[in-house]
Order: structure tokens, then sequence, then C-alpha cells
């Protein structure tokens, strides 16, 4: 029956106007208990709460690093090749070239800065790997390794992050970026 109950306030994730109640209709707006009108959430923002119907939302918070917003909505960036390294992101970074997502440990999808690719190792889609090998090295920042020339055996970082390379010194012998001495005397290199 019409006009026969309580008149009660507005709840919020609704809109009353008129004498007549409506939820606010979408994740991108929100309302207070009481409100008149919904209320759009900001760029950069998400509404919460962020379980339940999405078409009573009745807040919003900030987009936290590592993900981004739109809509009111929050998404993770979703690779280790994206990152946002701020709070309130609309969208996500690519990974720079020769450059790898950070942290390294955690959830890969939601990755919040990125650094150099240190040498002996290269990075591609927002990840780092070692060179693998005495027969491979890398400079900082690269996407590739480079193959140790022959005549030469591979310097620096460990037997699989080296980083250099280096002309075989007479006396001795090189292949596979090892350095190896020629062992006795009645034997040299050329």
């Amino acid at each position: 029956d019409p006009g026969a109950g309580l008149c009660r306030p507005c709840p919020a994730g609704h809109a009353c106007a008129n004498g007549t109640q409506a939820p606010c209709g979408a994740a991108d707006k929100y309302s207070a208990a009481g409100a008149s009108k919904c209320t759009t959430v900001p760029a950069g923002f998400f509404s919460t709460p962020e379980t339940g119907d999405p078409t009573t939302r009745t807040g919003y918070a900030v987009c936290p690093a590592g993900t981004y917003c739109t809509g009111g909505i929050k998404a993770p960036c979703g690779s280790p090749d994206k990152y946002s390294s701020a709070a309130g992101a609309t969208a996500c970074s690519t990974v720079s070239s020769g450059y790898y997502s950070t942290p390294e440990t955690g959830n890969s999808n939601t990755r919040t800065g990125q650094a150099r690719c240190p040498a002996g190792t290269y990075c591609t889609g927002g990840t780092k790997a070692p060179c693998g090998s005495p027969n491979k090295y890398s400079s900082s920042g690269a996407t590739a390794c480079t193959t140790v020339s022959r005549g030469h055996y591979s310097t620096g970082g460990d037997s699989s992050t080296r980083t250099g390379q280096a002309q075989c010194p007479a006396g001795t012998y090189c292949t596979g970026g090892i350095k190896a001495n020629c062992g006795s005397a009645n034997k040299y290199s050329a």
C-alpha cells in the first residue's frame, strides 16, 4: 500500500529523489546513505566495497601501485612486462627494453617499477635471466647475451653471469669462453 509505511532514509549505494529509490547502477558510481544522486568515481580510483553488488557501491579508494583503475574497477597490470609505480594510475607502463620489472619477488602481475638489467644478464619481457654459461657475456642493459669470440675467454661475474671477454694470451688456449694453460714446456699456442 503506497503511503501506508514509514519514510526511510536512502541507503548507501542508492540515489533517492521524488520518493523513489534506485541503485547507483554501475561500478563507476557510488553514494553514501541519504544521497539524492550518485557520484562518479574519479579517474585512478576504484569503487568500494569491491565485493558484492557492483551496482550499489558506497565509496571509493585510490588505486594502489602495481594496479590501474578505470571505470571504478581496479585491475592488476597483468604481466611482468607492465608496471605502475604510483598510486592512482589509470594505465600501466611497459617495461623499457633492457630493463626488468620490480620487485622480482611476489606477484608478477602487480609490479611497481623497473630496473636496468645488470651486466652478465639479459632482460626481455620485463624479466631478467643470467647469460648462463662461460661462453656468453653481456654488458648492462642487454636484451641478449653475446657469444665469446674465437680466441677469447669470458671475464667478470661468475660462470653464468660473465660481463666481458679478453683475448687469450700466449701460452694459453681458449675454447667455449674458458682459458686454459697449454700445460707443459714442449707445447705452445699460436
